[in-house]
């Protein structure tokens, strides 16, 4: 098992694999961050409980979930795709830590943060 597919099985997400079904000269396509940047900043020791990540385009949640899963932060996820963001609200529903974890379908260019 390689390292992408073993960290959605440990977070019972699915995250693997680009589409770029709805990608044009704007937007572009879903590409997940490799978990092996995402373990790298994890441990970086920039990340605690007391913090809070707002991930702009976050599309299925990756960055959010694992960084919620591994340092115990707060995340907030902007997709302005509307199926993408149903996998991670899909990806929510399995995901131990949910109160800890938000995605809102928006354009993050008009999201205002409290």
């Amino acid at each position: 098992m390689n390292y992408e597919t073993y960290f959605d099985k440990l977070l019972k997400i699915k995250t693997c694999g680009r589409d770029d079904t709805d990608s044009d000269l704007v937007n572009f396509p879903y590409e997940p961050t490799p978990y092996v940047v995402l373990d790298r900043l994890a441990s970086s020791g920039y990340f605690s409980k007391k913090n809070l990540v707002i991930d702009y385009g976050c599309g299925k949640g990756r960055v959010g979930l694992f960084l919620t899963y591994q340092c115990g932060c707060r995340s907030i996820g902007i997709e302005l795709n509307e199926r993408i963001i149903n996998y991670a609200y899909n990806n929510l529903d399995n995901f131990k830590a949910k109160n800890k974890v938000n995605f809102i379908l928006s354009d993050a260019s008009i999201y205002d943060i409290d």
